[in-house]
């Protein structure tokens, strides 16, 4: 029994397994798939799946435990590069039922590695090697002898590097390198640039990829020979034979540069106007480092300038070139010395202003420099130990200019100076920098001690002196002050000049008024102010040639004076016409000193002047007629008279004469008004006598003013008439009471004592006419016609009294002339008599 059930049991599992196998193979998988592999890089797009059992189909992702569901039966899958680039890379699985089928998924990726530069150079016959990275899902491949191929482009059209010259790739951790054997002539490849493109083909898993990559003007393919010079530029010195060696780099591809010789090399020097060729001495190559020296002789008919050097290297059939910038310079030299000889380190920094290339020297222990430069235009700039910084703009430099110009061409000096300082002056610091060379502008940076300034550092000025003699620091010209900016903070100044000359830091002596003293501080309108006064320095010299300046600023009213040799002056001004207190400036000026102002206060006020004319110093009357005189009053003060002036004669009787008017009721300025005075004498008026002379006073006074005149009146009475007894004794006197006449007897013409006698007389006469003199002055000061003016401080003479002094002297005179007359009547008389 147990053997039938074990038959049976057998025979069921026999016709069974056929149905079990054909369950395992119920899916198939068609569309973007390759042999069992889906490819990445080829950018999927369908995967359809198909199960014949009717049954929902999944997708399960490696390492997923969520499938994507598609519809029963057969389903495509679309858009699967998607799906399967966010799910990576690896083995899937579809599933219908418990039907399952595993496919895989790579990528392959390609990447020319340029290292990070634009392309690479290669020569012909040269072997090349291109780097770059294949990779199987991210990881680096070991390729095969067949997995790369190249190609390269010939304009748009790409050619393929024949097998023979594509070497095995070399793999390494990170990438491989493709070696590429570039062929010698120019039949396979031509010269210059091209792109590059390279392709990689690789199987897994029974499936097979291919990608690729491309690198646009990546090659460039140079001859067999090249030639590079190492050596940046060459300089020499101009019209002077000059030997070189020049390293050059020299790649050789169709022999050995070992084998070369002067024969192989050329040199020239080519410029715009010239061409000179270079003599090759000697050339040694060495073909490891693939250099070689080339030794050569620049001829002295090379003039200054700009030159390029080409060499070139030849082996026919191939030929190489370059060229380096060769200069012939021109040199400047010298050295630094202060007038006292003693070294002034300097540092030297010269553009070249077309190319902007700059040159950086300094001076030796010695003070000495030597730069070698090209002809041009620089700017210069000169930066010396103590500080000061010099700067000189557009610079000529020239051939002819360093020939014609002996000598150093840059002096430098400071705080030397033994004569020239400009007066009125303090100095704090004296710099000179003289420059030979033609140029525009000098900017100058000159730092300066602070303790040596008295004043304010913000004062401080720069003086130029031109005409300097360097050797005896002295300046035989003019100072003349420019431009500058103070920086007070760094303690130093700045500024810009047109010329190299001795530039002098300092500050300006300040004036003083030593004395000043002004005679009037009250005065008339219009009327002078006068100040004296004396002009000294800080130091308390005089000095000479100040301007002194008096001005009224409220009226636009100025004088100007000059001191003298010993600082004095006497200054002045003319009051406004306008009454009140009004400041005067006075003020003294002189370059480059520190003006000096003062003030006072003056006060103006109106004058009052009264003017009276119209009367002779002698008025002289007829008895029994009338003497018609007209006064005028005029108003020649700067008040106006609003009281009543009352008019009045003194000296005269009043019956002698009539006035009209008896008074004025106002006088303004400038006015006049007319005054009548009669005179009438009659006998009966000198009945009882009457003087010959009579001083008659014209008086005008008011409350405001008073003023008179004064003359003579001198009675005229007929020769027969008689006056009075009095007078005919006065006159037998001599001089109307003013000189006593002693009577006595002259002495015969022709007697000896003559002129003894005359010069008694005339002796007499003189003492007589001084004492006469004092009685005229007595007698005016008994009369008031002297007047004092106490506001104002000055006497002040009426012209009347004046004429009356003088009238008196007239009839002094005329009273002598009258008694020598009359003495030589009576001599005349005795004579007859004794005759």
């Amino acid at each position: 029994m147990k053997g039938i059930w074990r038959k049976f049991i057998f025979v069921v599992l026999i016709f069974s397994l056929p149905i079990n196998l054909s369950n395992v193979s119920a899916i198939t998988l068609s569309g973007d798939i390759k042999n069992n592999v889906v490819w990445l890089n080829e950018r999927p797009e369908n995967l359809k799946v198909t199960s014949e059992n009717n049954c929902t189909i999944e997708i399960c992702p490696p390492g997923k435990s969520k499938c994507i569901s598609g519809g029963s039966s057969s389903y495509t899958f679309r858009h699967v590069y998607q799906i399967f680039r966010e799910y990576g890379t690896g083995i899937y699985t579809a599933k219908a039922c418990n039907d399952t089928k595993e496919f895989y998924v790579h990528e392959l990726t390609l990447d020319i590695d340029d290292e990070g530069i634009d392309r690479i150079k290669t020569y012909l016959g040269d072997e090349l090697f291109i780097k770059v990275k294949l990779k199987l899902d991210g990881e680096i491949v070991t390729p095969y002898f067949d997995t790369f191929e190249v190609f390269y482009s010939e304009g748009e059209d790409w050619e393929k590097f024949d097998d023979k010259y594509v070497g095995e790739p070399l793999p390494f951790d990170k990438y491989q390198k493709i070696p590429i054997y570039m062929p010698l002539h120019e039949g396979v490849i031509s010269l210059g640039e091209h792109s590059i493109k390279v392709k990689a083909t690789y199987s897994k898993d029974g499936s097979k990829s291919t990608v690729g990559d491309t690198k646009r003007n990546f090659l460039w393919v140079n001859p067999p020979l090249d030639v590079h010079i190492i050596d940046n530029e060459i300089k020499c010195p101009a019209n002077e034979l000059c030997k070189r060696d020049v390293t050059v780099q020299v790649i050789y591809r169709a022999g050995s540069i070992e084998d070369f010789t002067v024969w192989n090399v050329e040199a020239m020097l080519v410029s715009k106007y010239d061409i000179k060729k270079v003599t090759v001495n000697d050339i040694n190559c060495s073909k490891s480092i693939e250099e070689c020296t080339i030794s050569m002789t620049i001829p002295s008919s090379v003039s200054s300038g700009s030159y390029d050097l080409f060499i070139t290297i030849k082996d026919d059939p191939y030929k190489a070139q370059d060229s380096i910038p060769f200069e012939s310079v021109i040199e400047i030299s010298g050295e630094f010395k202060d007038a006292a000889g003693k070294v002034v380190s300097t540092e030297i920094v010269l553009e070249n202003i077309e190319t902007g290339e700059t040159i950086t020297s300094k001076t030796d222990s010695n003070g000495k420099y030597s730069i070698k430069l090209l002809p041009g235009t620089y700017n210069i700039a000169f930066k010396f130990n103590n500080a000061v910084v010099a700067k000189i703009y557009n610079v000529s430099i020239t051939d002819f200019e360093l020939m014609s110009i002996p000598g150093n061409m840059i002096r430098f000096d400071s705080d030397h100076i033994i004569s020239g300082l400009p007066s009125g002056v303090n100095m704090v610091k004296i710099v000179v920098l003289e420059f030979a060379l033609p140029s525009s502008d000098v900017w100058i940076y000159i730092p300066y001690d602070s303790k040596k300034v008295n004043g304010r550092e913000e004062n401080l000025r720069v003086y130029r002196c031109a005409d300097w003699n360097f050797m005896k620091s002295s300046c035989t010209g003019e100072w003349e002050q420019i431009p500058a900016n103070v920086h007070t903070i760094r303690d130093a100044i700045e500024f810009t000049t047109n010329r190299s000359a001795a530039f002098l830091i300092g500050e300006n002596k300040w004036l003083l008024f030593s004395k000043l003293e002004l005679k009037d501080l009250e005065v008339y309108m219009g009327e002078p102010v006068t100040v004296d006064g004396a002009v000294i320095d800080n130091d308390d010299n005089p000095v000479n040639g100040a301007v002194i300046t008096l001005s009224f600023p409220e009226f636009n009213i100025s004088k100007k004076a000059v001191t003298s040799g010993t600082g004095g002056f006497s200054a002045r001004i003319n009051a406004p016409y306008s009454t009140g207190n009004f400041l005067l400036n006075i003020k003294a000026d002189k370059e480059p000193y520190s003006s000096v102002n003062d003030s006072r206060v003056i006060r103006v006020i109106r004058s009052k002047e009264l003017a009276i004319t119209g009367v002779s110093d002698i008025e002289r009357v007829n008895l029994n007629k009338t003497l018609n005189l007209t006064l005028t009053l005029m108003n020649t003060g700067q008040t106006n008279f609003t009281k009543p002036i009352y008019l009045e004669v003194n000296g005269i009787p009043n019956d002698w004469y009539s006035l009209s008017p008896g008074s004025i009721d106002s006088l303004d300025v400038n006015e006049k008004r007319d005054v009548s005075l009669k005179i009438r004498i009659t006998p009966e008026h000198c009945a009882s006598g009457c003087k010959k002379y009579n001083l008659v006073n014209f008086v005008a006074k008011s409350e405001e003013i008073t003023r008179s005149i004064s003359f003579s009146l001198e009675i005229i009475v007929p020769r027969s008439k008689q006056l009075n007894q009095t007078e005919e004794k006065e006159e037998k006197r001599g001089m109307i009471g003013f000189i006593t006449f002693p009577r006595f007897t002259m002495p015969s013409i022709t007697s000896p004592y003559l002129s003894l006698t005359i010069i008694v007389i005339l002796l007499i006469l003189i003492v007589n006419k001084k004492k006469a003199g004092k009685s005229i002055k007595k007698s005016i000061r008994k009369t008031g016609m002297i007047l004092y003016d106490k506001r104002r401080r000055t006497t002040r003479k009426g012209s009347g009294l004046l004429s009356m002094g003088k009238n008196k002297a007239l009839n002094f005179r005329s009273d002598v002339i009258h008694q020598l007359h009359k003495a030589k009547s009576e001599i005349g008389g005795e004579s007859k008599s004794n005759k």
